[in-house]
Parts: C-alpha cells; sequence; structure tokens
C-alpha cells in the first residue's frame, strides 16, 4: 500500500518518512527527573554566584564609604570629631 502510496504523491511519502524519523523518542520519567534536578541545581549554583559577587562588590563600597567618611574627619573640636561640610551646619563654632 505505500508504494501505492508514494507512487500517487512522493513528495507526501516523503514527508510522511521524515516525520516518523523526525519523531522526538518517549522519554523516560527517571530521565526526566534528572533533567529536572540537573536544571535546579545549575540555577542554585548561579544565584550562589551572582551572591557572591554582590558580596564583594557591597564590600569594596563599603571599605571605600569608610575610606571616604574618614577622609572628611577633621581634628576634634570640643571634643567631638567634625566632618567636613557638616561643621558648617553647626553654629556653635
Amino acid at each position: 500500500m505505500e508504494s501505492a502510496v508514494e507512487e500517487a504523491d512522493p513528495v507526501a511519502a516523503k514527508r510522511r518518512k521524515a516525520d516518523l524519523k523526525c519523531k522526538r523518542p518517549r522519554v523516560d520519567e527517571e530521565d526526566e527527573k534528572k533533567a529536572l534536578r540537573d536544571a535546579i541545581e545549575a540555577a542554585e549554583k548561579a544565584r550562589e554566584e551572582r551572591e557572591d559577587r554582590l558580596t564583594v562588590v557591597l564590600k569594596y563600597l563599603a571599605d571605600n564609604l569608610e575610606r571616604v567618611t574618614d577622609s572628611l574627619k577633621v581634628p576634634f573640636h570640643k571634643g567631638k570629631p567634625r566632618i567636613f561640610g557638616l561643621d558648617m551646619l553647626n553654629h556653635e563654632n
């Protein structure tokens, strides 16, 4: 019968054969679970890497902020450290 269909419409017969070859093989449930577990582990690892990079950036910013605030401090005045700019707002000079 297939030969009759092939003779009648060879293009359709080729398409049918190609469709049969291209059909995805049936996925085993265990393989699917393993793939999901692997995807979850990869996502968790990526999240941890992002958190690590964020931690490094936050430490860098904290160090810079501390350094900048230390450089703005001027010697003690009346027992209190004076910060440049803020002491100008005080009228207790």
